[in-house]
């Protein structure tokens, strides 16, 4: 049977016992928000440089490279594609790249013509010159970065009002 202790608030748990597990969970949520922020920080900002520093080109969808993705509770495989893009460079070589974000519903098809972003001196490092190719990672890692990191100042509240 428990009993309800009136002067912590908890269930049956002493006060000491409830402080002490706060600080942990807020170690290790405000530590991942802080790590996962920053890398959409380095993301965002190296991605900038590159769309800054690179040329443009028109290029060909010619296929998708299939990566495995998650299972569904049934068992059914929940696979992500990659296009496989074919374009002239400035120097006239052909080139062709499997970008390296995946997905299962951008809307690109083979044989659709996109817009590539790529680097002059080395043409294999390209990127479809679409919002979601161009900033679907920073956002995603982002928002579960900004996710932890509320968490993180939530249980630091809390742990500074139970001090």
């Amino acid at each position: 049977m428990r009993r309800l202790d009136i002067g912590t608030g908890t269930l049956g748990r002493p006060a000491e016992q409830k402080k002490g597990s706060v600080l942990p969970m807020l170690v290790i949520f405000g530590g991942v928000g802080v790590i996962l922020l920053s890398i959409t920080f380095y993301l965002h900002s190296a991605r900038q440089a590159f769309i800054g520093s690179s040329l443009s080109a028109e290029g060909l969808v010619v296929g998708f490279e299939e990566r495995a993705g998650s299972r569904t509770s049934s068992g059914k495989s929940l696979n992500a594609y990659a296009p496989i893009v074919t374009f002239t460079s400035k120097s006239g070589a052909e080139v062709t790249f499997t970008e390296a974000t995946a997905g299962s519903g951008s809307g690109i098809k083979k044989g659709d013509t996109v817009e590539v972003f790529y680097d002059e001196e080395n043409p294999q490092d390209a990127k479809i010159a679409t919002f979601f190719y161009l900033w679907a990672a920073p956002i995603v890692i982002g928002a579960i970065g900004s996710a932890f990191s509320l968490v993180g100042v939530i249980l630091l509240i809390v742990f500074i009002r139970e001090r």
